[in-house]
């Protein structure tokens, strides 16, 4: 009889803990969707996993270094291209309008903390010939890049691929690790090859969204420079 009670006491306790987390958990998808950082950071609290595929799992604050160097050697590029009317950028979109048209994203990033607020959202894509995913990046729910990514890519059909979007785009893409194109209407377009990832970023250089990231990011960067050396004469003075 105790065991019984025992045993029906600890499943109550088990069930309780269950349907709070699943309580919380719906409370805070009605309040700010199932694709926010705050459900994806309370769904890691209780099952210490992403409730999402990531659409890549190095840090963000990388990308966006590369975005700001990307824009800091705007000055060193002068030829201009036509921008291809087969590249969307519609940099007007939000996150709800973009989930309105394309449904369910394959995968999903959120990052918050005092500097930044990112969502991405990744979708399939073979724009070029070959099977990849565009990830729209945005900043405070403003889209501030979108990005062709193609992962784990062959290395020996890289080739072909940079083929296809020479022909695609009209421009002139070899086999580099990073380069930047000035694009017509102030958008640039990013290439970058890691070996493992060959990524096509596009973003407008003079929109408020994208420049309010630059801003911050180097507000960022100056601050935490500021913090190491503070840090650093400290423990030379003790």
């Amino acid at each position: 009889m105790y065991i019984g009670l025992i045993l029906l006491f600890i499943t109550i306790v088990i069930l309780s803990v269950f349907f709070r987390k699943s309580l919380i958990l719906t409370k805070i998808r009605v309040m700010h969707s199932v694709y926010s950082f705050d459900y994806q950071n309370q769904y890691k609290i209780y099952f210490n996993s992403n409730p999402h595929p990531y659409c890549f799992k190095d840090e963000i604050l990388q990308h966006i270094m590369n975005l700001k160097k990307s824009f800091d050697s705007l000055k060193l590029f002068d030829k201009k291209y036509n921008i291809p009317s087969k590249i969307d950028i519609p940099f007007n979109l939000t996150p709800k309008s973009l989930l309105s048209s394309k449904g369910e994203p394959i995968c999903f990033n959120a990052y918050r903390d005092n500097y930044y607020d990112f969502k991405l959202f990744g979708f399939p894509d073979d724009k070029f010939g070959f099977s990849s995913k565009i990830v729209y990046y945005f900043y405070q729910d403003k889209l501030f890049t979108v990005d062709y990514v193609f992962e784990d890519f062959p290395q020996n059909k890289l080739e072909a691929l940079l083929d296809d979007i020479n022909q695609v785009l009209q421009i002139e893409l070899s086999n580099e690790k990073s380069k930047t194109f000035y694009l017509e209407n102030n958008v640039q377009l990013l290439f970058t090859n890691t070996g493992f990832r060959v990524s096509l970023k596009a973003y407008n250089s003079t929109s408020t969204s994208f420049l309010k990231v630059i801003s911050t990011f180097e507000k960022q960067q100056l601050e935490l420079k500021e913090q190491i050396e503070n840090n650093f004469f400290s423990s030379v003075s003790n």
